[in-house]
């Protein structure tokens, strides 16, 4: 196996789309957790959240469900795709 090249244009641009996949999966969890916090510590302290607070929520939600479920469809995809190549 040999090491990474990080110098070539074509593996390193590679190489940041797959970061990026990462990143953006970590990120949008994150951010609709964070929020998904703040709601529940508002309720419970029984504080009145305005409505846009609670669509932003919802929507990030949505957002979270949508890009999981596509990063788990390409995912399935670059699995049969890697199964159906010749090794060699």
């Amino acid at each position: 196996m040999e090491p990474r090249d990080f110098l070539r244009a074509n593996d390193t641009s590679k190489w940041v789309r797959k970061s990026g996949r990462w990143v953006f999966s970590i990120l949008v969890p994150l951010v609709a957790a964070v929020l998904l916090f703040v709601v529940l510590r508002a309720q419970i302290r029984g504080q009145q959240l305005p409505d846009f607070v609670i669509f932003i929520e919802a929507l990030g939600f949505v957002v979270v469900i949508m890009a999981e479920t596509w990063f788990l469809i390409r995912g399935m995809r670059e699995h049969r795709d890697s199964n159906l190549q010749p090794s060699g």
